[in-house]
């Protein structure tokens, strides 16, 4: 037992090299260990871990069983590694994980059916994936109880019809990079959602409608999107509970005169760093509860 109630633990991995860590509670930190490999089952006698934080190291791959006694587990941090792809199965025990981070990791694809089993997952991280090219279209059909999922800085350059009709739960989404068009009623089924984060995309168009159905909204960033000149003058229409809209760093020209008129609730406008000329007359006239708008950086 070390100071603290930690618990010191070694183990030897599978190029025979011997490495310590310390158990905190019900909490493994292994971060900046400048791992590389691990062997199998190392993590098989500490059945009763909540966490594990393996971020900062250099492991390129993890054997298939190596959570498989851990069924306690209710958060994953793998931050950047140098993971470059998954073992089909590797989480099917984990019934109970809540947060998954994957972030910065060197994954080119993920297997179908690798998060089916766990239905409890709140957070699922795949962001800065820069070799992440694309996802199965049903790859999210099982995580109902799902609230946060960050697709953002990867080479996705499309999403799979459908990839998000299951996710009910979901509050919060930010995708991007190098998406260049989206299906229409792609968020149709997110009724739930209240931040919504499109960001460094390909696109150049918004679907008509695209959303619609987010009547529960209240936070949307379109931004940096170097290629989107327009938007459709409905767009926003049903959005009557969206208090902030950043639209910053995108292409715009010209924006309709009554692309405005129905966010009656909007506190917060931001459309900074577009090459916007004018505004129509009156576009701002139905913002009643705006308290502030920022079209700084325009040509």
């Amino acid at each position: 037992m070390g100071r603290d109630g930690m618990i010191d633990h070694t183990v030897t991995d599978s190029n025979g090299v011997e490495f310590s860590f310390r158990i905190d509670g019900v909490t493994l930190n292994l971060s900046e260990d400048a791992i590389i490999v691990f062997s199998e089952g190392v993590f098989d006698e500490f059945v009763f871990l909540e966490e594990i934080n393996i971020n900062y190291n250099y492991i390129k791959s993890l054997p298939p069983n190596i959570f498989d006694k851990l069924a306690n587990l209710k958060k994953i941090q793998f931050i950047e590694n140098n993971l470059t792809s998954l073992p089909k199965g590797i989480f099917d025990n984990l019934v109970n994980l809540e947060e998954l981070y994957l972030t910065r990791n060197n994954l080119v694809s993920l297997p179908e059916g690798i998060f089916d089993n766990l239905v409890n997952l709140k957070l699922i991280d795949l962001s800065d994936n820069n070799y992440l090219t694309s996802l199965p279209h049903n790859i999210f059909n099982n995580l109902v109880n799902l609230e946060e999922l960050y697709l953002e800085n990867n080479e996705l350059t499309s999403l799979p019809e459908g990839i998000f009709d299951n996710l009910v739960n979901l509050i919060y989404l930010c995708f991007g990079t190098e998406i260049d068009s989206l299906h229409e009623g792609i968020l149709d089924k997110l009724i739930n959602l209240k931040v919504l984060f499109i960001s460094q995309t390909n696109l150049t168009s918004l679907p008509e409608g695209i959303f619609d159905n987010l009547i529960n909204l209240r936070e949307i960033e379109i931004t940096n999107n170097c290629n989107l000149t327009s938007l459709l003058e409905g767009i926003f229409d049903k959005l009557v509970n969206l208090k902030h809209l950043t639209l910053s760093g995108n292409n715009f020209v010209s924006l309709p005169k009554g692309i405005f008129d129905n966010i009656v609730n909007l506190e917060i406008l931001y459309l900074t760093r577009n090459n916007l000329v004018s505004l129509p007359k009156g576009i701002f006239d139905n913002l009643v509860n705006l308290e502030e708008v920022n079209l700084s950086r325009n040509n």
